[in-house]
């Protein structure tokens, strides 16, 4: 299933990758200087200074993302470059916002990525990926490989400490998020989680979308013909982490738009039509709630709402936000910058 894509996540997921095993450290992992240029800024959002390893770290991620959905030349020439433009400029501003968001949140409710406590676990993390890679120069090149530095690293993990004491901030001391188990519970069974199992035809690179729509209003026709949701999840589905006993349970802000929009206007038992979204198409079957499943995954599931409800107003303050270039940030080109 593809869930709502936050944009920050790139960065912090390619990040995070490194890490493994537990939070054990051995020996000291020194901060690492990023260089003059490096820690130049290159503008503001809410108050903070983004600095240039991050717009560059951004940039080349996507770079390459794109790269590897539209070709490999993309970039080597200006007509390409001007063609894929906007999709590269609103993806690394997207996750510049949403990092700064989570900091405009937590400068509300006097949290900040540079205490103590929160440098305290940064640090952890930095050491156990040192120990995992085997020593500072693995880490170095590693860092090197991902477009990152030390600084932007230990940063982007501050970033995720922070959301986190902002979650317990918005449920345990303001109760801007629901907590109580059978409040939780009562939401999910009431209608506002869904549960849903879906076909899902993905677009994949050198597919023809097209393609992939008739035969996903092929597969909507044999539904109308009599044949069972759950036979044509196993002969068409592209998605293969879902069970066709149990579903997939969420509640609104954690799905791709199109996708939860759909499965929230059907009734209990409704099947949808063709629903196209940026990865691809599904048809989805809204089901009941299993009150003994819901029971057994309670925790999970109260993970899961109070984490849409925080993307949600972390979403809401992004939207608020813009990057406010300064004179050198103006200079440059994302196609081109190296």
């Amino acid at each position: 299933m593809r869930y709502k894509p936050f944009s920050r996540l790139l960065a912090v997921v390619a990040v995070l990758c490194l890490l493994c095993g537990s939070l054990t450290a051995c020996g000291k992992a020194r901060p690492i200087k990023s260089s003059k240029e490096e820690l130049t800024p290159v503008g503001t959002v809410a108050g903070h200074e983004v600095l240039y390893e991050e717009l560059r770290y951004l940039t080349l991620k996507y770079r390459e993302a794109m790269a590897a959905t539209y070709g490999e030349t993309i970039w080597d020439n200006a007509e390409s470059r001007e063609l894929h433009r906007a999709e590269l400029e609103k993806a690394v501003l997207d996750n510049i916002t949403s990092n700064y968001a989570v900091l405009a949140l937590c400068d509300e409710v006097q949290i900040k990525h540079t205490e103590k406590a929160i440098e305290e676990a940064v640090q952890k993390y930095v050491q156990t990926t040192v120990d995992e890679l085997g020593g500072m120069k693995t880490y170095r090149e590693q860092m090197a490989t991902e477009y990152l530095t030390d600084h932007l690293y230990r940063f982007i993990l501050a970033v995720s400490f922070c959301e986190t004491e902002l979650l317990y901030a918005y449920t345990d001391d303001l109760g801007l998020i629901e907590r109580e188990e059978d409040k939780i519970y009562d939401m999910i069974m009431g209608g506002e989680f869904a549960r849903t199992l879906h076909i899902y035809i993905e677009n994949s690179a050198g597919e023809d979308p097209a393609e992939n729509r008739a035969l996903a209003e092929d597969i909507l026709k044999q539904l109308g013909e009599g044949t069972s949701f759950n036979t044509l999840i196993g002969r068409h589905s592209e998605d293969f982490y879902m069970t066709t006993t149990n579903g997939y349970y969420f509640t609104r802000g954690e799905m791709l738009k199109e996708y939860e929009e759909a499965a929230f206007a059907l009734e209990i038992g409704g099947i949808s039509g063709v629903v196209e979204t940026p990865s691809g198409y599904y048809i989805i079957q809204r089901l009941e709630p299993d009150p003994q499943y819901v029971m057994s995954h309670l925790g999970e599931l109260i993970d899961q709402y109070q984490y849409a409800m925080l993307y949600n107003m972390i979403d809401e303050k992004q939207a608020e936000l813009a990057i406010e270039w300064n004179d050198f940030g103006k200079t440059l080109d994302l196609t081109t910058l190296s």
